[in-house]
């Protein structure tokens, strides 16, 4: 029998009798040590392996296997991907001990955003589970579970939100104070972070009411098309571009426009995501 059968057939007997064990043990031995060449046919001719391998068969056909359960965890979603509102699923693949601890993590398949698998990670070694049970004893094993990071709901009451937006707004043209600009643009943020990855263009009608015709002008024929969170930015540069804060909202801007693009593109059709895109562009570099 040649040699790559035998050193199959373990294999092939597990496909065979897939609810046994397999034990098995090869053993070789050596007829003849002595190497002999042929030198006119450049053929090298082996010794002779006699391959002997025996294969122990326990087959346990009503095995008592009762599954880890997780029994206590914590999400952990990371403030910053909940600002950001990054949202996705992870599966997590761990290493459940005798006690129900994890003693190890790993990603079994990835979200795309590093950010939450990381957390994905994180959490799952903090999990608890009851251990799995083989014939009546705990036994470690791995196991692989989904970690889903979801945003509920819209974390803020819009009506409020812009009741207070008004009076701060009112305050400030009143008496200048920039710690009221902070806190006009704190409520902006607010906004921006609670409704990020809402495609409802309906919050539209509250942004139109609050911002500058200026600041308006920028999502001029996007109104319907696309959420316009993004130009409370814009807002507080053009109403106090002497504040210390428009900064701080140029330096915000940047780093929302980057992933912005990419939920525009995906959303949007291509003629108009490339016309927004360009005229957001347009909008910072002024």
């Amino acid at each position: 029998m040649p040699i790559t059968v035998l050193l199959y057939a373990p294999l092939l007997l597990s496909q065979l009798y897939p609810r046994c064990d397999l034990d098995i043990s090869l053993y070789f031995q050596i007829i003849d040590i002595e190497p002999k060449v042929d030198i006119i046919n450049g053929m090298r001719k082996l010794p002779l392996l006699i391959l002997l391998f025996s294969v122990f068969i326990s087959c346990r056909a009503k095995r008592e296997v009762v599954a880890p359960t997780l029994v206590e965890y914590e999400i952990l979603y990371p403030l910053e991907a909940r600002n950001r509102g990054y949202e996705g699923m992870v599966l997590v693949k761990v290493l459940v001990d005798e006690g129900g601890r994890v003693r190890n993590a790993m990603i079994a398949r990835t979200s795309g955003i590093s950010m939450l698998d990381s957390a994905a990670v994180h959490t799952a070694k903090n999990f608890v589970f009851s251990p799995a049970i083989i014939d009546g004893e705990p036994t470690q094993l791995w196991v692989t579970l989904p970690v889903e990071f979801e945003l509920k709901e819209m974390r803020i009451d819009l009506t409020v939100w812009f009741n207070e937006v008004i009076a701060v707004q009112q305050e400030i043209a009143q008496t200048y104070d920039e710690e009221k600009v902070k806190d006009l643009y704190n409520l902006y943020k607010r906004f921006i972070n609670s409704t990020r990855g809402c495609l409802d263009v309906k919050i539209n009608d509250y942004i139109k009411q609050i911002v500058l015709n200026k600041t308006a002008a920028v999502w001029e024929r996007f109104w319907t098309e696309y959420p316009a969170q993004i130009i409370l930015f814009f807002d507080i540069i053009n109403r106090y571009p002497d504040s210390s804060i428009r900064f701080e909202a140029e330096e915000d801007f940047n780093e929302f426009f980057v992933e912005e693009v990419t939920r525009i593109r995906a959303c949007v059709s291509s003629p108009i995501a490339d016309s927004l895109i360009n005229k957001l562009s347009k909008a910072m570099q002024q």
